[in-house]
């Protein structure tokens, strides 16, 4: 739209300096807005775009999902999403021994009733602590977790901000085979 009015303010120009006429009585940007016919000026037409976003679908996030545990526990998506669920299930229904067996022990409990760090040796130690592992706030964010949406790198897959970490360990030399448990629990205040 510059690039039209100059134009036509320099058209005028050019045609005053060739014919003698009045100097004119209106400012000159109003001449460039008044001069211009309909077909001397191009018409644009401004239809809005449609809104860009880089949210990606469920279904796009599980098979990015699906890509990267395959790669980095050996395990489709289903398997690594069947473990969370287990996990959701047995902090949901206070299932203490379940909780327990799906961990690796020794396990540290990060932020362990306060700042404190407290190394949890086994199943038994661990159903003793549950009440101090298990905190209202914590189960909430464990039970809050989406499944497609659960990030995954080198250490193994996280639920939240960090609150608990699994991944897959060796269950034969060769390690073919391989099992998820719980390798962190951490107490966040944030």
């Amino acid at each position: 739209m510059l690039l039209v009015v100059i134009l036509s303010t320099t058209s005028l120009v050019s045609c005053n300096a060739l014919v003698s006429t009045p100097t004119p009585t209106i400012p000159l940007t109003n001449i460039a807005t008044t001069i211009p016919t309909e077909t001397s000026v191009p018409t644009v037409t401004l239809t809005p775009s449609p809104i860009a976003t880089n949210t990606p679908t469920d279904q796009e996030l599980l098979a990015a999902l699906d890509e990267r545990t395959r790669r980095l526990f050996h395990k489709p998506a289903g398997e690594v999403i069947d473990f969370l669920l287990e996990i959701q299930d047995s902090v949901r229904t206070n299932n203490k021994e379940k909780l327990a067996s799906l961990v690796y022990y020794p396990i540290i409990i990060y932020r362990f009733d306060g700042n404190n760090n407290r190394e949890i040796q086994n199943t038994e130690e661990f159903i003793a602590n549950y009440e101090k592992i298990v905190t209202p706030e914590w189960k909430d964010i464990i039970l809050s977790q989406e499944p497609a949406k659960l990030f995954t790198n080198w250490q193994g897959a996280m639920i939240s901000r960090g609150e608990l970490w699994f991944a897959a360990f060796c269950v034969d030399s060769s390690c073919d085979n391989t099992k998820l448990y719980v390798i962190t629990i951490n107490h966040t205040d944030w």
